[in-house]
């Protein structure tokens, strides 16, 4: 009996661990809030003054599902509409980010703000890479970048898009 009441136990125990690890975590930051998949670990925050900018990225990965949200700072004032959004989106691919997939793209209010979305492919370590990302212009100094990065084939199916509405849908702009 004692034998069946501890295997229970380290059944339950495992099975809360198993929750755990993929919780959603609630993460708020001064110019945003969101709910990523994991522990948040933060990068950047110096200001480049030779680039104008200061960025902060704050990304989670679970598996091979990679989450980051990037706030930038912009010392020069841009234009607060799509031009701007297409100007990010159109320079991400030759910045590292991979193919942008013109079939793909998508403009549209985010919290009454413009934004762009951009799918990118990439191939990284033999698998190729969907890295879908929302731009978006919170003013004419910030601009908030959502990124999901995820194979190929997990981007292509209903868990995988669900799980990039979750999280891009889940940013709150302060």
């Amino acid at each position: 009996m004692r034998f069946s009441l501890r295997i229970t136990l380290l059944v339950v125990a495992v099975l809360a661990l198993s929750t755990v690890a993929v919780a959603q975590v609630s993460y708020d930051a001064p110019r945003f809030s969101a709910e990523f998949n994991g522990r948040v670990a933060t990068a950047g925050g110096e200001h480049s003054a030779d680039k104008g900018r200061q960025d902060t990225v704050y990304a989670s990965v679970q598996g091979d599902v990679q989450e980051l949200v990037s706030v930038r700072n912009i010392d020069s004032a841009i234009t607060v509409d799509y031009s701007s959004s297409h100007s990010y989106r159109d320079q991400l691919g030759p910045a590292g980010m991979g193919t942008l997939k013109s079939s793909e793209n998508a403009d549209f209010m985010y919290q009454g703000h413009p934004a762009s979305y951009g799918l990118y492919e990439a191939v990284e370590e033999g698998v190729t890479q969907w890295k879908r990302i929302r731009m978006i212009i919170v003013d004419a100094h910030t601009a908030i970048f959502v990124v999901f990065i995820v194979p190929r084939e997990y981007a292509q199916s209903a868990a995988g898009d669900r799980e990039f509405l979750r999280f891009a849908n889940s940013l709150v702009i302060k």
